[in-house]
């Protein structure tokens, strides 16, 4: 991930946390997202959880946008879980396609 748009290096935000990912995915990736099954889901959200976690120094640092995830899943009724809440943003941002470009 490159450029950080905060100065303390993190994300500060829940849509800053998934544009980050969002760059870093490749076309093939991009278009797997964009038809995830809830498995399918959940299986990426085991595998990538820690990453994102230890990434954006979740829990260990990172306050602001740790309280942003926390506010999102109390308003949507979830459990704290702040991973899972960046990887939902993300798959929703994929499947708005007017919001992503693809340069090949």
């Amino acid at each position: 991930m490159y450029g950080f748009p905060h100065p303390s290096g993190l994300p500060q935000t829940i849509d800053q946390a998934a544009d980050l990912l969002i760059q870093d995915l490749l076309t093939d990736h991009i278009e797997a997202m964009s038809s995830l099954s809830d498995e399918e889901f959940e299986s990426l959200y085991q595998g990538v959880a820690p990453f994102l976690i230890d990434e954006f120094r979740l829990w260990s640092g990172n306050d602001v946008l740790l309280a942003a995830c926390i506010d999102e899943c109390h308003a949507c009724g979830e459990s704290p879980d702040p991973a899972r809440i960046i990887l939902k943003r993300v798959v929703e941002r994929i499947g708005d396609t007017e919001g992503i470009i693809i340069i090949t």
